[in-house]
């Protein structure tokens, strides 16, 4: 739903490439009807959407690589673990983001995120903080679904606001 989302907040003016990929391996399983139900009431197609299990290529490939939960980010790092300065749960970069400003437009994306990453250290990929967690709805009722893509919803409006904010 995240990348569904935030696919459609990206500017056309933007030259970014949103991908979805997942910490477990299920297959190249459909989205669950519910999260295509539920991203259809927000006009955002993920029918033809196919899991995927990431990659230290896919991270490493990637300018900024967002999680949904901080143990995503723990086991992204480990993979990959020269992609930490450029990996974030979705909550903790609107925090870190707010503190330090939005992204300059006439700034690259890994300029922005190496402002971000100061002050994180290897010992932070320890915690998890709950507060920092998008909660996952698979196996929930619709009504859940929904409160979670309402949540990613807001998170990615501010997310969008930060990285390509308008002048």
């Amino acid at each position: 739903m995240a990348a569904g989302m935030l696919a459609a907040h990206v500017p056309p003016s933007a030259e970014a490439i949103v991908r979805s990929a997942g910490v477990t391996d299920v297959g190249h399983q459909p989205a669950h009807p519910l999260a295509v139900a539920t991203m259809a009431e927000y006009g955002v197609d993920i029918r033809d959407h196919r899991s995927h299990q990431m990659t230290p290529a896919d991270l490493e490939d990637a300018d900024l690589v967002l999680t949904m939960e901080p143990w995503h980010v723990r086991e992204a790092v480990v993979m990959a673990p020269t992609t930490y300065p450029h990996t974030y749960a979705l909550k903790e970069i609107i925090q870190r983001a707010s503190s330090v400003g939005p992204r300059d437009p006439r700034d690259a994306a890994a300029a922005w995120t190496t402002r971000l990453h100061q002050g994180r250290c290897a010992r932070d990929l320890l915690r998890d903080e709950p507060t920092s967690v998008v909660e996952d709805p698979t196996g929930e009722p619709l009504r859940v679904f929904r409160v979670v893509a309402s949540e990613i919803g807001s998170l990615i409006e501010q997310l969008s606001g930060l990285v390509w904010p308008r002048r």
